[in-house]
C-alpha cells in the first residue's frame, strides 16, 4: 500500500477561514506618515491572507490545533512585517524610477522564468501527496494528472491564482533591482583590502592564542593566518554507527567523559577488523590515496576536494589522540597507526606543511575582498531598510490580523 497520512488541502484551507471579522478589502496595515498616494502602500486583508495561506501550506501547520496557536500567531506577525517591508521597498523603487513601469522586455522575460519556476515548484510539492493517493503503483500519466488536480484545487481554494504568483515574482524582482541599485557604487580597493586582511589576521592570531579549536572553525581566521607548525593531513576513517556517535557526544555533553570513553572503546572494537585491514594494505605498500578512496567512510568530503584537513598545534577538537598522532609523524608521506576517535578509527597521513604560494595567497586575497564587499553591501542594505522604516511608519490592525 502506498497510502500514507498527510495534512490534507482541506485541512490547510480550513485554517484560514479564520477571521470572520475581516473581509478581503479591509485595510489591515497602512502608512501613518503624510505622504502622496498612501493607497499604494496599503495592505488589505485579502492580500495578507493569500500569502498567509501559502505559508501555512508550506509548513503544513494546522493553526486550529491548540498547540499551534502561538506559532501561527507569530507567523502572522512575521508575515505582515515582511509585507510592510516589501511595500516600503516597492515605494522606494517607484520613487527612483525602478518600479513596474521601468521593466524592460528582458526584465519581463526573466520574471516569466521565475513565475514558471514557482509554478513548477508548487506542482512538485504535491507529488508526495499525489503518490500517496494510489493504492497501486501509478503510471507517470496518472501521477501527473493527480498532481495537476491538486495544484488546480490549491489555486482555487486559496485564491492564489496564477496572476497572484506573477505579482509576487514581479515585486520580488523589482525589490532585487532596488537593492542592486542601492549598492551599485560599493567596491573594495587594494588599500581597503590590505586593511581588512590586517584586521582579520590580528583577530585570527588572537583567536589561535586563546583557543586553537576556535581558530580552525572560523573560516575567516582559517584563510588569512596559518600558525607556525601547521600541517595538512589526509585520513582514512572507519566510522562508528551514527547512533553510537550521537550517544558518545551526548555523554560528553552531559559531563560523563569517563563512561563515554568506555562506551566508545567497546564500540571501536567491533569495527577494528576493517580498520586493521586498511592499515595492512598501506603497510603492504599500497598508495594512501588509493586505500583512502576505496575504504574511507568520509568519501563525500574526499570527493568534494575537502579531504585534506589543516591541523594546527594545539587543535584537539578531534581528540588528543588525533592531535598527538598528527604531530608524531616525521615527514610528509608518513602515516599513523590506528587512532581512536569519537567518530571511529582513523589512519592519518602527514600530507604537507601548510603554507601558501603566491597563487594561493592571491586567491585568499580575492576571497577576502569578496567577503568585505558583501559585508559593505549588507550594511548599505540595512541602512536603507532603517531609512525606509523611519520614512514610512505603519499602523497595523492587530485585531483583524489576530496578532
Amino acid at each position: 500500500m502506498l497510502k500514507k497520512t498527510v495534512l490534507s488541502l482541506a485541512a490547510v484551507f480550513a485554517l484560514t477561514s479564520c477571521n470572520a471579522e475581516a473581509r478581503d478589502g479591509d485595510v489591515v496595515a497602512w502608512v501613518s506618515a503624510d505622504i502622496e498616494n498612501p493607497e499604494f502602500m496599503e495592505i488589505t486583508y485579502g492580500y495578507f491572507e493569500k500569502e498567509y495561506r501559502y505559508w501555512l501550506y508550506g509548513v503544513q501547520v494546522d493553526e486550529n490545533e491548540p498547540e499551534n496557536a502561538e506559532s501561527a500567531r507569530e507567523m502572522r506577525e512575521q508575515l505582515i512585517n515582511y509585507q510592510i517591508n516589501d511595500k516600503r521597498y516597492l515605494r522606494a523603487a517607484e520613487d527612483l524610477g525602478l518600479g513596474n513601469d521601468s521593466l524592460t522586455d528582458e526584465d519581463l522575460a526573466e520574471i516569466e522564468v521565475r513565475v514558471n519556476e514557482m509554478k513548477d515548484n508548487l506542482r512538485a510539492s504535491f507529488l508526495e501527496e499525489a503518490y500517496s493517493d494510489f493504492a497501486r503503483e501509478p503510471t507517470e500519466e496518472q501521477l501527473s494528472a493527480r498532481v495537476n488536480m491538486l495544484y488546480e484545487r490549491f489555486l482555487r481554494e486559496t485564491g492564489i491564482d496564477e496572476e497572484t504568483i506573477a505579482v509576487w515574482s514581479r515585486d520580488k524582482y523589482i525589490t532585487e533591482k532596488l537593492l542592486e541599485y542601492t549598492v551599485r557604487d560599493i567596491s573594495v580597493d587594494d588599500a581597503e583590502l590590505e586593511l581588512a586582511i590586517a584586521e582579520m589576521k590580528e583577530k585570527a592570531e588572537a583567536d589561535f592564542a586563546e583557543n586553537p579549536n576556535v581558530y580552525v572553525f572560523d573560516y575567516a581566521n582559517y584563510g588569512v593566518f596559518i600558525p607556525e607548525g601547521c600541517r595538512s593531513v589526509r585520513q582514512i576513517l572507519i566510522k562508528l554507527k551514527d547512533d553510537v556517535i550521537e550517544s558518545t557526544e551526548k555523554m560528553r555533553a552531559d559531563g560523563d567523559g569517563e563512561y563515554a570513553d568506555i562506551y566508545r572503546d567497546a564500540s571501536l572494537e567491533q569495527i577494528k577488523g576493517k580498520a586493521e585491514a586498511a592499515l595492512a594494505r598501506l603497510d603492504a605498500g599500497e598508495d594512501f590515496e588509493t586505500v583512502m578512496l576505496a575504504v574511507s567512510d568520509d568519501k563525500e568530503l574526499i570527493e568534494s576536494g575537502e579531504g585534506a584537513y589543516r591541523i594546527p598545534p594545539g587543535f584537539t577538537y578531534f581528540g588528543k589522540e588525533y592531535h598527538d598522532a598528527v604531530f608524531e609523524l616525521s615527514a610528509p608521506g608518513d602515516y599513523s597507526r590506528l587512532v581512536p576517535t569519537d567518530k571511529g578509527w582513523v589512519i592519518v597521513e602527514f600530507y604537507s606543511v601548510t603554507s601558501y604560494d603566491g597563487e594561493q595567497w592571491e586567491k585568499v586575497r580575492e576571497e577576502v575582498r569578496g567577503l568585505r564587499l558583501e559585508f559593505l553591501k549588507n550594511n548599505r542594505k540595512n541602512d536603507l531598510a532603517a531609512e525606509l522604516e523611519e520614512k514610512y511608519p505603519y499602523n497595523i490592525d492587530r485585531k483583524k490580523l489576530r496578532i
